[in-house]
């Protein structure tokens, strides 16, 4: 018999991977909209549910939780505890779902001490959102992957958590990177979409503000605008700072800095300017650090060399450091068992809400059926409490001549026409409770069932009705009372903070060696001419024949000793006879460009980049000299200095010099 069959190894690699990645989306990284949960922090609040470790209950060490989560969860134990100790971060959840005891890392970035030290507990948060009504009749259950128990493929979440705290995950080809919320404003989402279903995914975008972060910081620019749109999108934060002046020094102190950074991460971000200063690639204003950050707050205070270079330092670090940060928005999601890529914003709230219906229903539904249960019960007692005396001695002759307990029920079945769960719930009475108090405390509780029994009945009319969006809006409003904060993060459309980023000074060297012209960014190099500029400028180039190159600063300072002639259309016989830059107004460059007998005044606007490979600005002859326009300019030769006035020329217009001509390589005054 054969035992082997042949195979396409293409076709099998492929379906091998398609199995791999689909795992992977599925049941390892990507978040579930409904809950926000990847399958391993899903099974961690599960556990902390099951084995009762609750926001009022003992904390238990960190290594016995993650010890029963192992029963769930196939993929090791590091995972796990890395899922329950970062669910516990103040700085990288708005709402977190645990409570740690001890070392859980911090926001400098020092990481969490081992399981063994630590004692955990479920917060009132993670409680009351994700599990105060987790049951079987609620949400599906699955079995675990030995078959030994079951849990929840989803969690009832209260609030659509994947906007509150966000999520990340990486999976094969995909990525997600869900930004945290206001709980407020996304509470106040959701009312106006149960208010109004015909919503528009704008109207709702509007009422969601903008991302909030657990620290402060001010978002800058409506990037996120397109996430919510479109799925995908950006959000600039920044961090706070404010300015110090203290007798002769001023410092910039830094109080607070954006979502998933580190101060270790700013300061060696400070560091690297410091690096690059000493290299010569840009003036660094920042003289000194001195970190005072702990338990209470964050404060980092950078000295600096000159007050005058406030506005300059501030701006280097925004473009420099983490102060500033751009995070990508990317709303790949799990929505009702199924991969969704880029997702919107009603997307998500419409998906959640229908959940969030489903949970109420399936919940009021087994509470209807428990409360018609207790109604029937307490039926049988009010058959025998319609007389009393009699019935309550006949009640006690039936037990007295039954044989057990089985018998006991049939007889009370028998003698007052019940069915077998009111004559059994009768039985197990105690006698007391047959007393005329506590018949009138059944009474009343029936009372209450049956006022109880018709709210429910009008809750379940249907899986969506009014009776349901009523209670879901006050539900929400409980929640912002109980956990609602203003937020962290205000947002600005723009300013002029990163402007001067963009000039911050920097020397450029032209070094002419026998062939070649190379470049260099540093106040310490020498060579043929330089030219005062900043790190985001332009140069042009002005060669002998008449053409004019553009080179970028930031291209020179990635490349040190960079030869021109690999960025730019430059030749190696043309000979490099003017050089300019933008200015820090960003005006135009008026040059005066001087031949053997002719003059012209050219403009290079501000900004332009045209004639990265050369573009023809002069012609008629060998150009000799440039020079920027003042009020007048000297030609020069052997034997005569020439006053002439250019204030009249204009642009881009030749002249003979006037009773000037050239005799044997010399100026001639006619």
């Amino acid at each position: 018999m054969n035992k082997y069959k042949m195979v396409n190894l293409g076709e099998y690699a492929i379906d091998a991977l398609k199995r791999y990645s689909n795992y992977v989306l599925y049941h390892r990284m990507i978040p579930n909209v409904l809950d926000n949960k990847t399958p391993v922090q899903r099974r961690c609040l599960f556990v902390m549910f099951k084995e009762g470790v609750l926001s009022n209950a003992k904390a238990k060490k960190l290594n016995t939780m993650v010890g029963q989560c192992m029963s769930y969860h196939p993929h090791g134990d590091s995972g796990i505890n890395g899922a329950y100790v970062t669910m516990s971060q103040e700085w990288k959840q708005n709402e977190t779902y645990f409570e740690i005891d001890g070392n859980r890392g911090n926001v400098f970035g020092d990481t969490a001490a081992a399981g063994r030290y630590l004692e955990i507990r479920m917060s009132k948060y993670g409680e009351d959102v994700f599990t105060h009504e987790l049951s079987p009749d609620v949400v599906p259950y699955q079995n675990n992957y030995t078959d030994t128990g079951t849990e929840p493929l989803v969690l009832p979440a209260v609030l659509p958590d994947v906007l509150i705290n966000g999520n990340f995950g990486i999976a094969v080809g995909y990525t997600t990177n869900l930004l945290p919320h206001n709980l407020t404003d996304v509470a106040n989402v959701c009312k106006a979409y149960v208010k109004n279903r015909k919503i528009s995914v704008q109207e709702l975008a509007d009422i969601l503000k903008a991302p909030d972060f657990p620290l402060a910081g001010t978002i800058v620019g409506k990037g996120f605008k397109d996430a919510y749109i479109n799925g995908s999108g950006s959000c600039v934060q920044r961090g706070i700072w404010k300015r110090i002046d203290d007798g002769k020094d001023t410092f910039i102190e830094v109080t607070s800095i954006p979502y998933d950074t580190t101060t270790e991460q700013f300061i060696n971000n400070v560091k690297n300017l410091a690096i690059k200063a000493d290299q010569g690639k840009l003036v660094c204003h920042i003289i000194s650090y001195e970190d005072h950050s702990n338990m209470d707050g964050i404060s980092i205070k950078l000295k600096l060399d000159n007050p005058e270079n406030y506005d300059n330092a501030v701006s280097q670090l925004l473009a420099n450091t983490c102060l500033e940060v751009k995070h990508s928005m990317v709303n790949n999601v799990i929505i009702n068992d199924k991969f969704k890529v880029g997702v919107n914003l009603l997307d998500i709230i419409k998906a959640f809400v229908e959940f969030r219906e489903r949970c109420l229903y399936n919940r009021f539904k087994r509470e209807l059926k428990d409360v018609i249960k207790q109604m029937h019960l307490i039926d049988g007692v009010v058959i025998l409490n319609k007389d009393k005396v009699k019935n309550l001695q006949r009640l006690m002759e039936e037990v007295r001549l039954a044989k057990n307990k089985q018998d006991t029920i049939h007889r009370v079945m028998k003698a007052y026409k019940l069915t077998y769960e009111q004559a059994e719930y009768i039985v197990m009475l105690r006698v007391y409770r047959l007393s005329n108090m506590e018949i009138d405390d059944l009474l009343s509780e029936y009372k209450k069932l049956e006022k109880r029994r018709i709210e429910l009945e009008k809750l379940t009319i249907s899986q969506k009705n009014q009776h349901l969006d009523k209670y879901m809006t006050n539900e929400w409003d409980e929640y912002i009372v109980k956990f609602g904060r203003r937020r962290k993060n205000n947002v600005i459309e723009k300013d002029n903070l990163n402007k001067a980023a963009s000039i911050i000074p920097c020397k450029v060297w032209l070094i002419a060696n026998d062939k070649t012209y190379n470049m260099v960014v540093g106040a310490k190099y020498k060579g043929t001419m330089s030219i005062d500029t900043h790190t985001n400028g332009l140069i042009y180039i002005i060669t002998d024949k008449g053409y004019m190159y553009v080179v970028k600063v930031a291209k020179i300072m990635r490349n040190p000793y960079i030869d021109l002639s690999t960025i730019i259309g430059l030749k190696r016989e043309d000979t490099i006879v003017g050089m300019y830059t933008t200015n820090y107004n960003g005006d135009d460059i008026s040059v005066i460009m001087q031949g053997e007998f002719k003059l012209k005044k050219f403009i290079i606007k501000a900004g332009t980049t045209s004639g990265m490979h050369g573009k023809r600005v002069w012609t008629g002859g060998k150009l000799v000299n440039t020079m920027e326009k003042y009020n007048s300019f000297y030609l020069v030769n052997n034997q005569y200095r020439i006053k002439v006035d250019i204030n009249n020329l204009d642009d881009n217009t030749y002249y003979s010099y006037f009773g000037i001509t050239k005799h044997k390589g010399q100026f001639i005054v006619m």
